[in-house]
């Protein structure tokens, strides 16, 4: 198994010790200048530069479960917000409701602007495009 540069020790460490009950990690040096991580013998052209021994951290059954179940329902989420199809696809009516909200807010918009824009203030202008870009989402 060889890491390259980029990747943390601690994080390869904790992976490699997720699959083994022990071992040695080894930071190989490369003749650009480069380094990697490996659990066996440095890649020839390369210079050992350390060996260290690595023990795993003990899991913790519970939260492990508890982060597999919130990563799980994160990952349901995001499935449903992007599918573009099934049951999660807004009806045709609420999409159209959506662009009337949009397009009203946009014409309120710029009445108003056109109206009083001699009297405008940069916050009530602010205040106006923030209620188009609520109501366009």
């Amino acid at each position: 198994m060889r890491i390259r540069t980029g990747v943390s020790l601690a994080v390869w460490a904790c992976l490699f010790a997720a699959g083994a009950d022990a071992g040695e990690v080894r930071k190989c040096e490369h003749r650009d200048g480069s380094h990697s991580y490996v659990s066996g013998a440095c890649p020839a052209g390369t210079r050992q530069a350390w060996v260290r021994d690595v023990e795993p951290e003990p899991v913790d059954a519970d939260r492990l479960r508890e982060r597999q179940t919130a990563l799980n329902r994160w990952q349901q989420r995001s499935r449903v917000r992007g599918s573009s199809g099934g049951g999660s696809r807004p009806s045709q009516t609420s999409r159209n409701n959506a662009a009337k909200a949009c397009e009203t807010a946009k014409r309120r918009r710029n009445e108003v602007r056109d109206r009083d824009w001699y009297t405008l203030t940069l916050e009530q202008l602010r205040t106006l495009d923030d209620r188009v870009a609520r109501a366009c989402r």
